[in-house]
């Protein structure tokens, strides 16, 4: 099993470049520098696929009559930190040569709609990255990508090289290597959990200056946060209005019985903590536990 943290793999690459639904920059950060505890992002579809991978191949070279065989790991030369482990490469009948990939993709039925005519490049984003970079590192013309939708609608695509694409690719991902995990920088967040979570305490009594830039994305803010204000004002006057209106009914239906609101009953236990500080000050003071945290708060200028 290669170590992941030593190198850029396909799977990577959506993520770097802020592609991937699940992954961002942040998450490929911290599982190359084990910075932080890498949580395990395996799943049961995950599993599958990697099991149904193998009847893919097999369908993909019935239906195309070409010959997949498997290969190991491949580093590019100039940049050893670029590697490709792909499902299958074809290779040239004549003198062995590699000269087409083959990437298996098990796909939701809902996700359909993301991919575009069969024969096509017209694939997700993300796996797009993914098989231009394969690309790159193998130095092919065509990535043949065959893909399951909902365990029954089989469909093959293909990438055909793009030197310009695969040039910026390669360009952004050697930058993340040396620039962030080599130095050991992360990546700007991309969410306002990541943005807590990347930057946890604030220096006491520090003070950072707006540039006119800051400024602007200030003033925008602000005019956002009164308008979200307002939107919530308007939203919790109808919500109020339709509560009066169905006063102790459980459900609000239109004319022909479709169901538009409920309102039911619900019941939780809760623990009582005051009452329990009251009665047992001692055992409560041996559970308590400091938790630091920072608070965003945005100040109108008067």
């Amino acid at each position: 099993m290669e170590d992941r943290t030593k190198y850029i793999g396909g799977s990577d690459v959506g993520a770097i470049l802020g592609l991937n639904k699940w992954r961002t920059p942040l998450d490929v950060f911290y599982e190359k520098t084990g910075l932080r505890e890498n949580e395990d992002c395996d799943n049961e579809f995950m599993y599958w696929g990697r099991e149904i991978e193998p009847l893919i191949t097999k369908k993909f070279m019935e239906q195309t009559t070409i010959s997949v065989k498997s290969h190991p790991i491949k580093y590019q030369e100039k940049y050893p930190f670029l590697a490709a482990h792909v499902d299958g490469v074809i290779e040239s009948k004549n003198d062995g040569v590699i000269t087409d990939i083959l990437e298996c993709k098990c796909a939701s039925e809902y996700v359909k709609s993301s991919w575009g005519e069969e024969g096509s490049a017209d694939i997700p984003a993300s796996y797009l990255m993914q098989v231009a970079h394969y690309s790159n590192i193998f130095k092919v013309e065509f990535v043949y990508i065959a893909v399951l939708f909902g365990g029954n609608d089989f469909k093959i695509y293909q990438y055909i090289k793009d030197e310009k694409l695969e040039k910026q690719i390669e360009e952004k991902l050697v930058d993340f290597w040396e620039n962030n995990v080599l130095k050991r920088e992360p990546p700007m967040p991309v969410s306002i959990d990541e943005a807590k979570s990347l930057y946890r305490h604030a220096e006491e009594g520090s003070i950072s200056v707006a540039d006119n830039e800051i400024l602007d994305v200030y003033y925008d803010m602000m005019e956002a946060k009164k308008l979200k204000k307002e939107s919530e004002k308007a939203y919790d006057d109808k919500e109020l209005k339709i509560m009066n209106f169905m006063n102790d009914a459980e459900t609000l239906v239109d004319n022909s019985g479709a169901t538009l609101c409920t309102w039911k009953n619900q019941s939780s236990d809760r623990f009582q903590q005051k009452e329990f500080k009251s009665i047992y000050p001692d055992v409560y003071s041996k559970f308590l536990k400091e938790n630091k945290t920072r608070r965003f708060l945005s100040k109108g200028i008067k």
